[in-house]
């Protein structure tokens, strides 16, 4: 990312957070929409005897349900920790436009070894509680791919979302600051956690526990990383546009009502889904979701319905909302599902993944080594995969990963066809399966 100089901070700073060439016979109108207030953090103070530390070891780390005492390494898969720092995501359907990328980091984090971080709600606090869940990734990074490279943390990081239109003669910008969330930057090889905070409607989502404080997000982003790792002909696509997405609600596009479903659509779901089975392989199977509102069903592999009861499963309804051309609207986790959100799909995805690896009673390394696999093939047919139907191809993306899954196990063709009657039922006729 650019850092900007002095002049290019203040054209943004002039602009309401954007730097834009002025167009031609447009006003400008900007629409807050902001989802919520961000809770403020403190800085703490640092003690003047301070054993400062670059490998991240500190006598204390903690989680949002035990907060234990924890030891933790993280050198070799974290390789620096920023404070605070902002950064924009910047979308417009008016012909070219042009933005100045802002990016700042904010202030480097460094432990101080034998500091108590539980007492404060500071940004260190913050980069300490996101740091112990990191060091159930580090516990196994023996299993990891070996030239992996390592990736950049960012804690409280004010995030917003602007996207611009032209309506009636009138350049609308629509600006949304985040909260509450979490997401994987692939070009800079970063993972952002948002300030925590107030939503203007609903309610506090995850049971109003800060996202860097639950394990299984950090491990979810990280695994982002690895899909990165191996996906090189998807991100090397330059018929792509690479946009970070949030990874916890997926609900600001901003512009009209349709939808252009595309193949970037399916792997954005596949992402999601190789994220969340990720998550579950790596995390110790101690450490659940349990009481975390929405998340611990709808995004838990081993949960076979979302958080409103509904079951995991592609068949003909699902399918239709998921290609729809009509954009469905923001949902309510726990009244509806909406199988437009790639979170959806790719829930059904390692849902049903697990399900066979669970039958095998595979270990960890034999399960993150079919994981491996499976997405260096997908990327070895990419541009095949590509070329193919949207329905054709999301259908192969499952087969590619099913039948590897379950040749690995050997289930029987009874097992086999009853997780596809479960997951993904329009896929019978490829197992032979009586419907």
């Amino acid at each position: 990312m650019i850092n900007l100089s002095l002049l290019s901070l203040l054209l943004v700073l002039s602009s309401c957070g954007v730097a834009v060439r002025t167009t031609k016979d447009l006003d400008v109108n900007v629409v807050d929409i902001s989802e919520g207030t961000p809770s403020p953090l403190m800085q703490e103070k640092i003690p003047k005897n301070c054993n400062f530390t670059k490998a991240f070891k500190t006598n204390i780390y903690y989680d949002y349900k035990h907060r234990a005492q924890k030891l933790s390494h993280l050198n070799s898969i974290i390789d620096s920790v920023y404070l605070g720092g902002e950064k924009e995501v910047f979308k417009s359907t008016i012909g070219f436009r042009y933005r100045s990328p802002l990016s700042i980091m904010g202030r480097m984090f460094k432990a101080c070894g034998g500091h108590d971080y539980t007492k404060n709600k500071s940004y260190q606090s913050a980069a300490a509680s996101a740091l112990y869940s990191f060091s159930e990734i580090e516990k196994i990074k023996h299993l990891l791919p070996a030239s992996i490279s390592p990736v950049r943390l960012r804690v409280a990081t004010t995030v917003r979302n602007i996207y611009e239109t032209s309506e009636d003669g009138v350049l609308v910008r629509e600006e949304k600051q985040l909260i509450n969330n979490a997401f994987y930057n692939s070009k800079d090889k970063e993972i952002i956690f948002v300030p925590q905070g107030t939503p203007d409607y609903g309610f506090v989502p995850f049971s109003g526990i800060p996202m860097w404080e639950i394990p299984f997000v950090s491990a979810h982003e990280y695994g982002h990383h690895v899909f990165s790792h191996f996906m090189t002909n998807y991100l090397n696509d330059k018929l792509i546009k690479h946009k970070p997405r949030v990874c916890f609600d997926d609900h600001f596009e901003g512009g009209d009502q349709d939808r252009n479903v595309k193949f970037q659509d399916i792997m954005k779901s596949l992402n999601e889904g190789v994220a969340d089975l990720f998550s579950r392989i790596v995390i110790d199977k101690k450490i659940t979701m349990e009481g975390l509102t929405c998340l611990e069903d709808s995004r838990d592999v081993t949960s076979d319905t979302f958080a409103n009861g509904e079951s995991k499963i592609l068949n003909k309804q699902s399918l239709s909302e998921f290609f729809s051309t009509r954009k469905i609207g923001q949902t309510d986790c726990l009244k509806s599902v909406n199988y437009q959100d790639p979170h959806t799909v790719g829930a059904v995805f390692a849902n049903a993944f697990y399900k066979v690896l669970k039958e095998g009673k595979l270990d960890q390394k034999q399960m993150l080594s079919f994981l491996y696999e499976y997405l260096k093939d997908i990327n070895s047919k990419y541009f095949q995969l590509k070329n193919l139907s949207l329905d054709k191809s999301l259908e192969d993306l499952f087969l590619m990963g099913f039948s590897k899954a379950e040749k690995a196990v050997g289930l029987s063709q009874r097992e086999k066809c009853g997780i596809i009657s479960q997951s993904y039922p329009s896929l019978h006729s490829y197992y032979s399966c009586k419907k």
